[in-house]
């Protein structure tokens, strides 16, 4: 790939990422005037349309990872796995 191409991958890039985030900043303003007029109308479940809006609270138990590692240490570290991943991440320059 050219430098040229490149550089028109990136900006495309970068202004697809703008528009998503705008597209999901307003998606994320309609989830919340929903989920107002469902909490004044005290549903956790609505139709309006042909859609069906559920938001019901949803129960879970997760590993106290901070926790465990202070209380046992030792057994915390042999059982912790070292992973390595690649984050991708595109700035302006």
């Amino acid at each position: 790939m050219t430098d040229k191409t490149l550089r028109s991958k990136a900006r495309q890039l970068q202004e697809l990422q703008a528009e998503i985030d705008q597209l999901t900043a307003q998606a994320e303003a309609l989830k919340d005037a929903i989920k107002r007029e469902m909490e004044d109308r005290a549903t956790d479940e609505i139709k309006a349309g042909n859609a069906l809006i559920r938001w019901k609270p949803v129960s879970s138990v997760r590993f106290d990872t901070k926790g465990f590692k202070s209380a046992h240490s030792s057994l915390y570290e042999q059982f912790a796995v070292p992973t390595t991943t690649r984050r991708f991440t595109l700035c302006q320059a």
